[in-house]
Parts: structure tokens; C-alpha cells; sequence
């Protein structure tokens, strides 16, 4: 259990996010946190942003529309007062939907209907008891949810098993140091590397006692732990792009550049590498400065400082890992730290 979870009793769930939306430094206590991290990995989100939305993929073209440039923005805290409420927050219901309500016959309804009423349709020669009865279900059934609040926001996160959510920090860690593994011309790790050097399965850490069989065996498990944790990165980029998060569902491959694009893309990539030991330096200092300032490395071993940065985010609190259950067993509220 994190930190954050012991020293203050602490499970918020999203809904106490959405709540207090407007604090930036709640975004860190909601998966929305990796939402933006994983959006941010997305080599196509990136380019889109650098063609100014210009993509043929409408769904892309539509997440760059909502979420603006991320790139344009020194850090999360900035961007997320500009745009969490706005994409993230609940929407408020109108007035006249909450505390108003009209009878008129069918020839007498507007051309245009606020979409946050419902209309009724009651036959005539229904009795006064009976339209009541079904009225009465009827609203119970559709009206419930938003009389306590929970109006859809235009994205929300998807339910994803607690037990799985520490995946969304350790297949982020393996994917980018794969990343700059491949920039890394005279690195030759491969997965098994990646694994031991980000602790991916501990009890697959080699260990001098075992023997050659056992070393055997927990290399290879720890290359399908790594292999895994990269998949799911994959697959999480994928559905970020298409407004989905967290999920690792399959998405189809679309046509999303022109042949003129896809050349200033490889130009791009010649010219100016994105994936390299500056590149994880600028993501930690947009997704949490302060721990960005607490780093201390030495340029000169680049994949051993891209380790050190990444194993920097394994060091935040991150409370929507920790189960309900187990943040209850603590005195104190989560409701105490959200107004910190």
C-alpha cells in the first residue's frame, strides 16, 4: 500500500475527484493522471498535434479538437485548469429540468427539446392512478441518476479491476525505457534486461543461489512479464487515442496520414529523435515537476538515468491503486486530504 494510502487513510474514488475537479493536484489521486500520461506516449497524438489537427482519422482528429496540444503546455497542472472540468467534469443540469414541470398535448411540443427533459407520452382515457404508476417507475428508472448528481461527463474513465491498475505504472515504465532502448544504439538490453532493471516480477530477480535451471526458468519469466507490460502500453495507447481509458481492447488499424505527411514524419524522426533521455526528463516534469526537481542524474549514461526517471514514478502515491477495502482499515478520510 502506498505512502499516500497509509499516512492519510486514504481510498478516493472518482467520483470524490469529480467533485473537487477544479484542484489540479487531484488529478493525481484518479487514473485520470495516466489517462494524460498515455495520450502523451501516442506518436500519432503528437504528430496530429504538430499538424494542427490535420489527420484523416476523424476520431484522432476529434481527441485533438477536446484535449488541444498537450505538448503546448509546461505542465499538467496548467493544462488541467484550462481543460479537466471542461472534459472530465460533471455537467451541471439546467434549472428548469430540475424544478420544473409542464403538461402539454404532442401538438404542442417545441421543434427543439433541451435534452435534459424527458417527455412523457400519456394516452387519453388513462385513469389518473394508472399514469402515476407507470410514471413513478418510469422515472425511478431513468431520472435516478441524475437527481443524485451523476450527469455524464463528455469522458469518463472506464471500470478496470483494482488488482490491475498497478499495470498502468509498470507497462508506462517498460514502454518508454523500450523506447529509448531503441535510440540507444550501443544499449543491446532486451526484455529480460528491462524487466530486472524495473523490478517488473521480484520474484524473477536473478539471485546468485539458483541454479542454472531456475535462472533459466525466471529469465524467461520475467521476458513474458516485460513482453506483457509492453503489449498492454500498446493497447492502452491505442484506446487513449480513440477517447477510451483505461482499456486494452483491440482497435482496428486506421488510415490516418497522407503520403506528404507520413514523409515529413520520417523527416521528423531523422532529424530530431523523439524518444531519447530529454524526452523522459520533459514527460516527468509535465506530469509532476516536483518530483522532476528531486532528480539528480548524470547525462552521461543515458539508459541508466532513463531508469533513474522512471523509477522516480514508481516513488508517487498513487491512492486509486490500493483497494477500498484495505484504505478503510486507516482512521482517517480520503474527503480530509482532497481539501489540502
Amino acid at each position: 500500500m502506498s505512502k499516500w494510502v497509509r499516512n492519510l487513510g486514504s481510498w478516493i474514488s472518482e467520483h470524490d475527484v469529480l467533485k473537487n475537479i477544479n484542484n489540479p493536484k487531484i488529478i493525481r489521486c484518479s487514473q485520470l493522471f495516466w489517462w494524460i500520461a498515455y495520450l502523451r506516449l501516442s506518436e500519432d497524438y503528437w504528430w496530429c498535434c504538430q499538424q494542427k489537427g490535420d489527420c484523416a482519422d476523424l476520431q484522432l482528429r476529434y481527441i485533438f479538437e477536446q484535449f488541444g496540444d498537450l505538448f503546448a503546455y509546461t505542465s499538467l497542472d496548467e493544462w488541467w485548469l484550462v481543460n479537466g472540468n471542461r472534459l472530465f467534469g460533471i455537467p451541471e443540469k439546467s434549472k428548469a429540468a430540475i424544478n420544473e414541470v409542464k403538461l402539454m398535448q404532442v401538438d404542442e411540443l417545441p421543434t427543439a427539446l433541451d435534452p435534459d427533459n424527458y417527455v412523457a407520452l400519456i394516452p387519453f382515457g388513462m385513469t389518473t392512478d394508472q399514469a402515476l404508476d407507470q410514471l413513478r417507475t418510469l422515472l425511478y428508472k431513468n431520472l435516478h441518476r441524475q437527481i443524485l448528481g451523476a450527469h455524464s461527463p463528455q469522458f469518463e474513465i472506464l471500470p478496470y479491476p483494482t488488482k490491475s491498475r498497478r499495470r498502468l505504472l509498470t507497462a508506462y515504465q517498460t514502454w518508454c525505457l523500450y523506447k529509448l532502448i531503441q535510440q540507444n544504439h550501443q544499449c543491446h538490453w532486451r526484455l529480460y534486461e528491462i524487466g530486472v532493471s524495473l523490478g517488473l516480477s521480484i520474484s524473477n530477480l536473478p539471485d546468485r543461489a539458483d541454479s542454472p535451471q531456475k535462472t533459466r526458468l525466471k529469465q524467461s519469466s520475467m521476458r513474458v512479464t516485460a513482453q506483457q507490460n509492453l503489449m498492454d502500453a500498446n493497447r492502452l495507447i491505442a484506446n487513449v487515442e480513440c477517447g477510451r481509458f483505461p482499456d486494452k481492447g483491440t482497435i482496428p488499424t486506421i488510415h490516418r496520414w497522407s503520403s506528404y505527411q507520413v514523409k515529413q514524419l520520417e523527416e521528423a524522426r531523422r532529424e530530431m529523435p523523439r524518444f531519447g533521455i530529454d524526452w523522459l526528463i520533459k514527460e516527468l516534469a509535465f506530469l509532476d515537476p516536483l518530483q522532476q526537481r528531486r532528480l539528480s542524474i548524470d547525462t552521461q549514461t543515458t539508459v541508466a538515468d532513463g531508469v533513474a526517471i522512471l523509477t522516480e514514478y514508481a516513488k508517487m502515491d498513487f491512492p486509486f491503486m490500493a483497494s477500498q477495502k484495505a484504505a478503510r482499515a486507516g482512521n482517517y478520510h480520503a474527503r480530509l486530504a482532497v481539501k489540502v
